[in-house]
């Protein structure tokens, strides 16, 4: 059996997909702002907050959806990819809730605007489970045969030595 290691790269190179399309949605609320109301445009500095705190939420339930589907022993790319796509839509209804966003999407395309973060989590999930790796998985020691099985399945223990180190 086999687990998805917990790696800082992976979770960076799982950004990107949703960093592009926040970026892009960022640009066009601005740019949509601009040509509204000139004068209401927000300072770079409000624009920069708002970008780092999507991108923070984007980051939290990505690693929180690694945690979850490392805890139910499920390694496959494809889970990795769907998570991904539900953590996206998440932290897009999230932030749609909490008005952490430069402008509201107009009537009728809050459902659409939210279908490119999905996409984009789907491919940054996949990216994930990609470049993260996988880590062997060892059942602890005096775990009965199959024949002789518990209901309960046996802890799991990473196959890993102890070395003594002479000072």
């Amino acid at each position: 059996m086999y687990l998805v290691k917990n790696s800082p790269r992976a979770l960076f190179a799982a950004l990107v997909p949703l960093a592009i399309v926040e970026a892009v949605l960022m640009v066009f609320a601005v740019a949509g702002g601009q040509v509204t109301d000139p004068e209401g445009v927000p300072a770079p500095d409000q624009i920069l907050m708002f970008y780092a705190g999507r991108m923070a939420i984007n980051a939290a339930f990505l690693f929180a959806g690694h945690i979850v589907l490392r805890q139910w022993t499920i390694s496959s790319r494809l889970a990795y990819g769907l998570m991904g796509g539900v953590m996206a839509a998440a932290s897009y209804g999230i932030a749609i809730r909490n008005h952490i966003q430069l402008a509201a999407p107009g009537d009728g395309t809050v459902m659409t605007m939210g279908l490119l973060p999905a996409i984009a989590g789907m491919i940054g999930g996949f990216l994930y489970g990609q470049f993260a790796g996988l880590s062997p998985v060892a059942r602890a020691a005096g775990t009965p045969s199959a024949a002789n099985a518990p209901s309960t399945p046996s802890p799991l223990v990473f196959g890993v030595q102890a070395r003594s180190v002479k000072i």
